[in-house]
């Protein structure tokens, strides 16, 4: 079943990011063709934007019987049979995105061909998380396509920029291992899941090695290391004195940004400060695998990612104990280890520990796992209303398309959980502003650049001002919100300017 390279929903998508973001924020200089084929190839996927392939009765009845009959994948030359299990939850797959029953199975095994990078993830929830992967891939690469400029002095700097970015990564990749706090606990749970789950044979070395590496960890269990006033102070000046990390042989210096964020991270967690630059640059390390996410978002999921590998190696080890119940069908000298090792840790107090931290973590896995799939959706939310914000920063949306967008606002404004707007209302406002504005048209047709003449107010200006003016000057209804009461204010407010300002066009002379 290893035969899908990543369903049509996500290994093309990941491919298409791909080369878009060289093209564009890398500005690979032989990368103009690579991005031509990707368009053309993917034009499709941006006209119908997140539209699924459609359910299809025949491919379900197929499908039903495809343990024993088989079906015919893309890429496949043969009848290919699948297991019970796999049709099942291909079909739950199918009805939860309402999505067609065959690319539902490809997804799936996409799912599971992925599912060694998240330990403990279901083949059905990883094949979740590809699905809105893909999507949030394609939407990331329309946003670039958007906010693409051709001033060359904006390349220029934009290439300075890159290049201390590019050193700055240099860095990264030669200097930070994943950082102490998720790395090594990633290392721990495979030498563990080895040797316990897995069976390995020759596995007994190295997990002696890393039981005595770790026992410190796992006595200490899910401490953090202290913050530290020297650090803190050292790490704040880190931008013109450096730091040394771990690993390292002389100072580094990082970028402000850097600095700021890690004190973030280290007031989060009450974390050691330089422990948090770590954790930070390991972020940024990661973040191709989670677009969208911002480099500090990433490091945060490590950090549980990292402090979930313990536990799991701990939980493991636990199972792996001589005892009344079961017995592990694995080397008994893996099962001696284990049941040493974990009677120390009982001795050093493990239960009270357990007992005390469950007092503190409130939200279980299943939540945990749930909160990573609503920042997917949050995530893509955003990355829509910011594609059709930056188009309206540099093109402005004609009137069709304004109504659109007003509609829209008026039925779904909505505020986030401070009372504020949220990041998607507020991209969407600005999109209609921005649309709407006139500051900087010149008053003279002979002194508009080519740009400013193709404003869809010029081209039929009585029309475009009437209908828009219509529209927003409408009374609100009895069933709409408070929420677009107060926006719909704004808007009325712009759209003020820009009739005040209209009346000094010589298109509205004489009207």
């Amino acid at each position: 079943m290893a035969q899908s390279l990543g369903s049509k929903l996500w290994g093309p998508f990941k491919e298409l990011y791909s080369v878009v973001d060289g093209a564009v924020s890398k500005k690979n200089p032989d990368a103009f063709n690579d991005l031509e084929a990707a368009l053309r190839k993917h034009k499709p996927d941006f006209v119908s934007l997140l539209q699924n392939p459609a359910k299809n009765a025949q491919h379900r009845e197929q499908l039903k019987k495809a343990n024993t009959e088989g079906i015919v994948l893309d890429g496949q030359t043969g009848q290919q049979t699948l297991p019970v299990e796999v049709i099942e939850e291909a079909l739950i797959i199918s009805d939860l995105f309402d999505l067609n029953e065959y690319t539902s199975v490809e997804l799936l095994l996409a799912g599971e061909q992925e599912q060694p990078r998240f330990p403990g993830y279901s083949r059905g929830l990883v094949s979740v998380l590809l699905y809105y992967d893909g999507r949030a891939s394609l939407l990331n690469s329309l946003q670039l396509l958007i906010q693409v400029s051709e001033s060359q002095e904006t390349l220029s700097l934009s290439l300075l920029s890159l290049i201390d970015k590019c050193v700055f990564c240099l860095f990264l990749y030669c200097c930070i291992t994943g950082s102490k706090l998720w790395g090594p606990f990633k290392e721990l749970y495979s030498v563990v899941d080895g040797a316990v789950s897995k069976k390995n044979p020759d596995a007994f070395n190295d997990l002696e090695a890393a039981l005595r590496k770790h026992k410190p960890d796992f006595v200490s269990l899910l401490q953090n290391p202290a913050k530290n006033a020297q650090h803190r102070e050292q790490l704040k000046k880190a931008n013109t004195e450096g730091i040394v990390l771990d690993g390292q042989t002389g100072q580094q210096t990082l970028p402000v940004e850097v600095i700021e964020e890690a004190l973030i991270i280290s007031d989060l967690f009450d974390l050691n400060e330089y422990t948090s630059v770590e954790l930070l640059l390991a972020g940024e390390q990661e973040q191709p695998r989670f677009p969208g996410y911002s480099r500090g978002l990433v490091s945060v999921l490590l950090y549980y990612d990292g402090r979930a590998s313990l536990l799991n190696s701990l939980q493991l080890l636990i199972q792996a104990r001589k005892g009344r119940t079961w017995a592990f069908e694995i080397e008994e000298e893996v099962t001696d280890l284990a049941t040493e090792f974990t009677d120390e840790l009982m001795k050093d107090g493990l239960t009270k520990k357990i007992l005390t931290l469950l007092e503190k973590l409130v939200v279980v896995d299943e939540i945990d796992r749930l909160i990573i799939v609503t920042q997917f959706l949050n995530g893509i939310r955003t990355s829509l209303a910011e594609s059709l914000f930056a188009w309206s920063c540099q093109t402005p949306l004609g009137c069709e398309d304004l109504k659109l967008l007003f509609n829209h606002l008026q039925k779904h404004a909505s505020l986030d959980q401070g009372g504020c707007l949220d990041e998607v209302t507020i991209a969407l406002t600005m999109a209609f502003l921005y649309s709407i504005d006139i500051s900087n048209l010149e008053p003279r047709d002979e002194d508009r650049d080519e740009s400013a003449r193709q404003l869809p107010l010029l081209q039929d200006t009585e029309r475009y001002l009437n209908e828009i003016h219509t529209l927003v000057a409408k009374e609100p209804d009895a069933t709409d919100s408070a929420v677009w009461k107060g926006l719909k204010a704004v808007l009325e407010f712009g759209m003020g300017i820009t009739l005040r300002r209209a009346t000094q066009l010589p298109e509205t002379q004489g009207r």
